[in-house]
């Protein structure tokens, strides 16, 4: 009889029959997002919890139970993509410290015996297998699969690790392929999908487009300086990559930042420093850095939570910052924190809902912020430093908003492929006017409530798009089979 197929959402872990039928629901996540699920022949599914660890459940539902859980010491937010070893009580999983796992994450095992947990000393591996010739087989970042000798006993790596095919597309973490107990190797084939090529476009409030000199790169969180001359921006992961600062006018650019993920960028108001989110000795931590790359990166306040710097006040002692207390895929909450850590962290949105894109109006009396409380993506305006009411600015929806930087006491924010301009008087009692729409294009989308666009002094907005790659460079993903896979494995790879 064909084994239930493991399904999972984004909460919930359910099962479906091969045969056809409705599915059921085995359990739900105890905290965060679910990536990853495996069924042991003991009928228990063991599942991911990616901003905690791995839980085991019974295939026929009940109380998952906690199996391993994140060490933020060691820089963890958690652990993802669990693969049973047959024939022993253990599972091979992947820590993740940053997105993409195949550039931030490490292949480890857990003895379910013991409890033990052990990193193999694989960094970028993804997916994961034990097969029956004594080989652990994974994935890594660069598209190919790797096999590396692998005691199954002592849970142990035992020899080197051997890159046995290329071209196989990683995506959403993982890297597709797949290995079947008689020695069948699938996978797709093709481009491997790693950070997205973007390039940045002036845009005027008439909707006109004009491209800037910089090379089409994988960016993310771009950050214009006060004098809209240069751009600090994250270049070369989707969770975060080297902090680059670029001339605006001619392109030029250097790196100022390496070894770690940078995530969240603000600048100082004189221009001369750069604020930056960062995963280092494990540590989600605040640091600085000169923007003229004069000097290296300072760290500034260490945290056990994810922190992203979003904005600085105007007297550049105060920076609002976004912290996920839970993991990336928790809750988000807006907190004030000191430059020179004078005085405890301020929170001033909290709770079970995501706040995001954070930043002081140009008075220094209000503070602009997204929120989903109200179960879709809005933005908010509060005084500041308080109290007063919450008063709501989009309607319809509303992502990243920014005020304007030309004196004109405006707000901007972006709804779907729209971006709106609402007019803002502190002094009237209903501070907030009516949105209008001030032009309409397809431009790159905020990721989880991460500001990818920018006002200028001048009132250009910079934007950016997905560079168009050539098709001839990138042919379609094909699906290839190789039988007897286990033949070249065995020779390619021997085992002592």
């Amino acid at each position: 009889m064909a084994r239930d197929s493991v399904t999972n959402s984004r909460t919930i872990v359910k099962k479906v029959p091969i045969s056809g039928g409705q599915p059921q629901t085995v359990a739900q996540s105890p905290g965060g997002g679910i990536w990853g699920a495996t069924w042991r022949l003991d009928d228990q599914i063991i599942f991911s919890n990616l901003d905690g660890g791995l839980f085991g459940v019974s295939a026929g539902g009940g109380e998952p139970e906690l199996l391993t859980r994140a060490d933020r010491g060691l820089g963890e937010l958690g652990h993802a993509l669990p693969s049973i070893i047959p024939g022993a009580n253990a599972v091979l999983f992947v820590t993740a410290s940053a997105a993409p796992l195949s550039a931030y994450g490490e292949v480890a095992v857990l003895d379910r015996d013991t409890g033990e947990v052990s990193r193999l000393g694989l960094p970028g591996g993804v997916s994961p297998q034990y097969v029956s010739t004594g080989h652990l087989v994974y994935g890594a970042g660069d598209g190919s699969v790797r096999a590396v000798p692998f005691d199954a006993a002592s849970l142990r790596v035992t020899g080197d690790s051997v890159s046995l095919v290329d071209g196989v597309v990683i995506g959403g973490g993982a890297s597709h392929f797949s290995v079947s107990d008689a020695g069948t190797l699938v996978y797709l084939s093709g481009t491997a999908t790693g950070p997205r090529i973007r390039e940045f476009v002036w845009v005027d409030e008439n909707g006109g487009e004009e491209p800037l000199s910089l090379p089409a790169r994988s960016y993310m969180d771009p950050r214009l300086s006060p004098d809209g001359g240069r751009i600090a921006v994250s270049v070369g992961l989707a969770g975060g990559g080297d902090l680059w600062v670029y001339d605006a006018d001619t392109g030029a650019g250097q790196r100022v930042t390496q070894d770690y993920p940078v995530r969240g960028v603000a600048w100082t108001p004189d221009g001369r420093r750069i604020f930056f989110g960062a995963i280092q000795g494990g540590g989600h931590d605040l640091h600085v850095v000169p923007a003229d790359n004069s000097g290296p990166a300072e760290l500034l306040r260490a945290s056990e939570d994810v922190v992203f710097p979003n904005a600085v006040s105007s007297d550049g002692k105060t920076i609002l910052v976004v912290r996920l207390p839970d993991g990336l895929t928790g809750p988000r909450e807006l907190w004030e924190v000191t430059v020179d850590g004078s005085a405890p962290a301020v929170p001033l949105r909290q709770g079970a809902f995501k706040h995001d894109s954070p930043e002081y109006s140009p008075s220094g009396n209000w503070v602009v912020f997204q929120s989903d409380e109200s179960g879709a993506s809005e933005v908010y305006v509060q005084p500041y430093p308080g109290p007063g009411p919450v008063i709501p600015v989009s309607i319809g929806g509303g992502t990243e908003p920014l005020w304007a930087k030309d004196g004109s006491s405006r707000l901007f924010y972006r709804r779907d492929d729209q971006m709106i301009a609402v007019p803002f008087d502190p002094g009237s009692p209903v501070p907030v006017g009516s949105p209008s729409v001030l032009f309409e294009a397809s431009y790159f989308p905020s990721p989880e409530g991460a500001r990818v666009h920018q006002v200028a002094p001048d009132g250009r907005f910079l934007l950016m798009k997905d560079a168009t790659p050539d098709a001839s460079e990138h042919p379609p993903a094909q699906v290839v089979l190789v039988q007897n896979w286990f033949e070249d494995l065995k020779a390619r790879v021997p085992i002592d």
